[in-house]
């Protein structure tokens, strides 16, 4: 592995181990709230996971000149939806929004997954999909449980504001890990795209 990657890599999974330990610190304090603190401590916990045994090379998955390391996609595939599963629960939309955020976020992830091996025809329309779901995403997010954020109390508005702004920032460079796939990898750099 890269030495610039391996830094990258062991620099997160310990940015992401000290971010688990505020949320765990108040799941085990605030009773009332242990269930929010839960979902956020294991989010960062994931993560942290899945960047350690990235950096011990577990995972690594070699698909023609493609190399996907398994952890961070897994990672990914967990810890997106427990984020707007979060966002949701702060914000209490209908059961059906709820559902339709974690599908739209599932879907996202997973068709950047599919896109990311193949070649041509394959790789974008997974990506397109991807895409499409993403859209609906934003859509959901933007609108639904904003709405819902609008009548709720003052803290709940204040953790939408601060989860939502960084969740979008996330969310808006998620498709562009599609652009990865063999179909858009001149949009990256080598060290950017290879980890």
């Amino acid at each position: 592995m890269q030495a610039l990657v391996f830094d990258w890599l062991l620099l997160g999974a310990i940015g992401m181990a000290l971010g688990t330990v505020p949320s765990l610190w108040y799941w085990y304090r605030e009773s009332r709230y242990r269930r929010y603190y839960g979902v956020l401590a294991a989010v960062t916990g994931i993560t942290a996971l899945a960047y350690v045994v990235t950096v011990f090379g577990i995972g690594r998955l070699a698909v023609g000149e493609t190399v996907l390391f398994v952890p961070r996609y897994l990672d990914w595939l967990l810890t997106t939806p427990l984020l707007v599963a979060y966002l949701a629960m702060v914000c209490r939309p209908e059961r059906r929004v709820h559902v339709a955020l974690v599908a739209a976020d599932v879907l996202v992830i997973g068709f950047g997954v599919l896109a990311g091996p193949f070649d041509g025809t394959v790789s974008r329309l997974a990506y397109l999909a991807g895409v499409v779901a993403y859209l609906g995403l934003l859509y959901l997010l933007g609108r639904a449980l904003l709405r819902q954020a609008r009548v709720a109390t003052d803290r709940v508005r204040a953790v939408f504001r601060t989860s939502g702004t960084s969740r979008s920032f996330s969310k808006r460079s998620t498709p562009s890990s599609g652009c990865s796939a063999r179909s858009g990898r001149a949009c990256f750099s080598t060290p950017t795209r290879d980890w």
